[in-house]
């Protein structure tokens, strides 16, 4: 069975829950299964895919923070023409044998590539963003993976409208808390009563590797202004030589 990406699954994939039971509630009351019924939670991760190909696909995760990196598989196909070796990909999915964030098989039922796919922001500058100009979103979920910063938010446009990046504020890419910011804008002012779910994954690779480093900022804009949300280090740093 070979998987698709849709992006018109993106609005249902956010209202999956992100922790929770085994079991979906019978009256209905399960946003996984808003029909009721009985069944395997269905989950939703973010998933760097590792393989595919005749035998299957494999998908590697760490849940969050620097929790242990564990695979799953597959005996479904990935679109090679939509997907990469080592893209990051949102994936909603069962796993077989019932246990989340266990080694093992999974049935995946749909994926989708997230914004950035797992590249690295680029540098920019205040000038060069319009004093990073960005609409307002609703931040859903913003947390680091490993090497991975994932973010799901929600805005009231849809995939055709928008641009949607994580860049780094150039200006503070060697200090010891360097800041990056969310930048959404819609290519009209036109909105939507529908609100529609976004998905990134960026690497930090590299700046997470620094010795002196003691976190990241990232900033974004929701309903109030400009906001924050600082993921730091938990293992002492080095402070670099003074000049």
């Amino acid at each position: 069975m070979k998987l698709t990406n849709l992006l018109f699954a993106a609005s249902i994939l956010a209202g999956m829950t992100l922790t929770g039971c085994n079991q979906a509630h019978k009256d209905g009351s399960d946003p996984d299964y808003p029909g009721g019924g009985s069944g395997p939670k269905v989950y939703i991760d973010f998933v760097t895919l590792e393989s595919t190909g005749p035998s299957g696909t494999s998908f590697t995760l760490q849940s969050k923070n620097d929790a242990p990196l564990i695979t799953y598989f597959t005996t479904q196909l990935m679109p090679t023409s939509e997907f990469y070796l080592k893209d990051r990909v949102v994936i909603s999915y069962t796993p077989t044998s019932g246990e989340r964030y266990q080694n093992g098989p999974i049935s995946v039922y749909e994926a989708l590539k997230p914004y950035g796919a797992g590249a690295v922001p680029y540098p920019k500058t205040s000038v060069q963003t319009q004093d990073w100009k960005s609409d307002p979103i609703e931040m859903y979920e913003l947390h680091r993976s490993g090497n991975y910063i994932n973010v799901i938010f929600n805005a009231d446009s849809n995939y055709e409208n928008v641009t949607a990046e994580l860049v780094l504020d150039a200006a503070t890419a060697e200090l010891d808390m360097p800041e990056y910011y969310l930048l959404f804008n819609r290519k009209n002012q036109e909105t939507s009563t529908q609100k529609y779910a976004f998905y990134m994954s960026y690497s930090i690779k590299d700046q997470w590797a620094r010795e002196d480093l003691r976190g990241i900022r990232i900033k974004y804009t929701d309903s109030k202004g400009t906001t924050h949300k600082d993921i730091l280090k938990t293992n002492p740093v080095t402070p670099k030589p003074a000049n």
